[in-house]
Protein backbone atom coordinates (compact mmCIF):
# COMPACT_ATOMS: atom_id res chain seq x y z
CA UNK A 1 0.00 0.00 0.00
CA UNK A 2 1.05 3.44 -0.23
CA UNK A 3 1.52 4.39 3.34
CA UNK A 4 3.71 1.47 3.52
CA UNK A 5 5.52 2.30 0.64
CA UNK A 6 6.02 5.93 1.67
CA UNK A 7 7.48 4.70 4.84
CA UNK A 8 9.95 2.15 3.56
CA UNK A 9 11.81 4.99 1.02
CA UNK A 10 11.39 7.49 4.29
CA UNK A 11 13.15 4.96 6.12
CA UNK A 12 15.88 3.78 3.82
CA UNK A 13 16.78 7.42 3.64
CA UNK A 14 16.82 8.43 6.61
CA UNK A 15 19.72 5.17 7.24
CA UNK A 16 21.83 6.42 4.57
CA UNK A 17 22.28 9.57 6.10
CA UNK A 18 23.10 7.88 9.38
CA UNK A 19 25.40 5.45 7.80
CA UNK A 20 26.62 7.79 5.37
CA UNK A 21 26.16 5.02 2.62
CA UNK A 22 24.04 4.12 -0.29
CA UNK A 23 22.50 0.74 0.19
CA UNK A 24 20.75 -0.25 -3.42
CA UNK A 25 22.69 0.26 -6.67
CA UNK A 26 22.93 3.53 -7.75
CA UNK A 27 24.77 6.56 -9.69
CA UNK A 28 25.81 9.69 -7.44
CA UNK A 29 27.58 12.54 -8.17
CA UNK A 30 29.86 14.30 -5.54
CA UNK A 31 31.86 17.73 -6.19
CA UNK A 32 35.10 18.85 -4.90
CA UNK A 33 36.17 22.54 -5.08
CA UNK A 34 40.16 21.25 -6.05
CA UNK A 35 41.99 17.65 -6.02
CA UNK A 36 43.90 16.48 -2.90
CA UNK A 37 47.12 17.12 -2.06
CA UNK A 38 47.83 13.19 -1.85
CA UNK A 39 47.84 10.87 -5.29
CA UNK A 40 44.26 9.82 -3.50
CA UNK A 41 40.59 11.03 -3.89
CA UNK A 42 38.56 9.34 -1.23
CA UNK A 43 34.71 9.04 -2.85
CA UNK A 44 31.86 9.37 0.07
CA UNK A 45 28.47 6.30 0.12
CA UNK A 46 30.47 3.28 0.66
CA UNK A 47 31.36 0.13 -1.95
CA UNK A 48 32.10 1.84 -4.74
CA UNK A 49 31.75 -0.50 -7.74
CA UNK A 50 33.00 1.49 -10.80
CA UNK A 51 33.81 5.44 -11.74
CA UNK A 52 31.52 6.62 -14.67
CA UNK A 53 33.59 9.91 -15.18
CA UNK A 54 36.18 12.61 -13.13
CA UNK A 55 36.03 16.15 -14.63
CA UNK A 56 37.16 19.39 -13.84
CA UNK A 57 37.09 23.55 -14.88
CA UNK A 58 40.79 24.16 -16.43
CA UNK A 59 42.66 26.87 -15.70
CA UNK A 60 40.61 28.64 -18.85
CA UNK A 61 37.20 28.00 -17.19
CA UNK A 62 36.38 25.11 -19.91
CA UNK A 63 35.06 21.83 -18.84
CA UNK A 64 37.40 18.59 -19.43
CA UNK A 65 37.37 15.38 -18.42
CA UNK A 66 40.24 13.24 -17.07
CA UNK A 67 40.75 10.44 -19.00
CA UNK A 68 40.04 6.98 -17.09
CA UNK A 69 43.57 5.65 -18.43
CA UNK A 70 45.49 7.91 -15.40
CA UNK A 71 43.47 6.48 -12.40
CA UNK A 72 42.80 3.46 -10.97
CA UNK A 73 39.06 3.21 -9.20
CA UNK A 74 39.42 0.71 -5.86
CA UNK A 75 36.71 -0.41 -4.59
CA UNK A 76 37.79 -2.90 -1.69
CA UNK A 77 37.85 -0.89 1.18
CA UNK A 78 35.03 1.40 2.95
CA UNK A 79 35.27 4.27 1.12
CA UNK A 80 35.73 3.87 -2.91
CA UNK A 81 39.07 5.52 -3.86
CA UNK A 82 40.46 6.82 -6.97
CA UNK A 83 44.68 6.61 -7.05
CA UNK A 84 46.86 8.14 -9.75
CA UNK A 85 48.90 5.97 -11.96
CA UNK A 86 52.35 5.87 -11.50
CA UNK A 87 54.18 9.88 -13.04
CA UNK A 88 50.70 10.90 -13.26
CA UNK A 89 49.37 14.44 -12.05
CA UNK A 90 46.07 15.54 -11.47
CA UNK A 91 45.74 19.08 -13.82
CA UNK A 92 45.26 22.39 -13.09
CA UNK A 93 42.24 23.56 -12.25
CA UNK A 94 40.31 26.75 -12.47
CA UNK A 95 41.62 28.97 -9.67
CA UNK A 96 38.44 30.03 -6.82
CA UNK A 97 35.89 27.70 -8.74
CA UNK A 98 33.25 25.99 -6.20
CA UNK A 99 32.94 22.68 -7.70
CA UNK A 100 35.76 23.01 -10.04
CA UNK A 101 35.94 18.79 -9.38
CA UNK A 102 32.86 16.35 -10.44
CA UNK A 103 32.73 12.51 -9.61
CA UNK A 104 30.15 10.46 -11.06
CA UNK A 105 30.09 6.98 -9.97
CA UNK A 106 28.24 3.66 -9.21
CA UNK A 107 28.05 2.64 -5.30
CA UNK A 108 26.08 0.68 -3.53
CA UNK A 109 25.75 -2.95 -1.57
CA UNK A 110 24.03 -3.73 -5.09
CA UNK A 111 20.09 -5.51 -5.05
CA UNK A 112 18.38 -5.36 -2.13
CA UNK A 113 19.15 -9.24 -1.21
CA UNK A 114 22.83 -7.85 -0.87
CA UNK A 115 21.95 -4.98 1.74
CA UNK A 116 23.73 -5.92 5.08
CA UNK A 117 20.73 -8.21 7.66
CA UNK A 118 21.10 -5.26 10.17
CA UNK A 119 20.21 -2.43 8.17
CA UNK A 120 17.77 -4.19 6.67
CA UNK A 121 16.14 -4.84 10.26
CA UNK A 122 17.13 -0.96 11.61
CA UNK A 123 14.45 0.02 8.06
CA UNK A 124 11.79 -2.35 9.45
CA UNK A 125 12.25 -1.04 13.12
CA UNK A 126 12.20 2.77 11.56
CA UNK A 127 8.94 1.54 9.44
CA UNK A 128 7.47 0.15 12.39
CA UNK A 129 7.89 3.73 14.34
CA UNK A 130 6.55 5.79 11.60
CA UNK A 131 3.69 3.58 11.47
CA UNK A 132 2.67 3.19 15.28
CA UNK A 133 3.67 7.38 15.61
CA UNK A 134 2.03 9.21 12.37
CA UNK A 135 1.76 12.63 14.32
CA UNK A 136 4.21 15.20 15.80
CA UNK A 137 2.23 15.00 18.95
CA UNK A 138 0.85 12.33 21.36
CA UNK A 139 -1.17 13.69 24.29
CA UNK A 140 -2.69 11.26 26.90
CA UNK A 141 -0.24 8.74 26.69
CA UNK A 142 3.23 8.53 29.26
CA UNK A 143 6.19 9.86 27.84
CA UNK A 144 9.24 7.30 27.49
CA UNK A 145 12.03 7.59 25.11
CA UNK A 146 12.19 4.07 22.63
CA UNK A 147 15.67 2.11 22.47
CA UNK A 148 17.95 3.09 19.98
CA UNK A 149 17.26 -0.25 18.20
CA UNK A 150 17.90 1.80 15.29
CA UNK A 151 20.91 3.88 15.84
CA UNK A 152 22.76 0.15 17.33
CA UNK A 153 21.82 -2.31 14.08
CA UNK A 154 23.26 0.91 11.56
CA UNK A 155 26.15 1.24 13.92
CA UNK A 156 28.19 -1.06 12.44
CA UNK A 157 27.70 0.21 8.96
CA UNK A 158 28.52 3.46 9.71
CA UNK A 159 31.22 5.57 7.44
CA UNK A 160 32.61 7.91 10.03
CA UNK A 161 34.34 11.04 7.98
CA UNK A 162 37.76 12.69 9.71
CA UNK A 163 38.57 15.66 8.16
Amino acid sequence: DDLISGLIGAATEVCENITNRKFITQTVEVYYDSFPGTRYLELPFGKLQSVTSLSYVDENGGSQTFSSTKYQADGAGILGVIQLNEYEEWPDIADEVLRAVTVRYVCGFGAAADVPKSIKQAILCYVGTLYENRESIISGTIVAKTPDTVELLLASNRIYYFQ
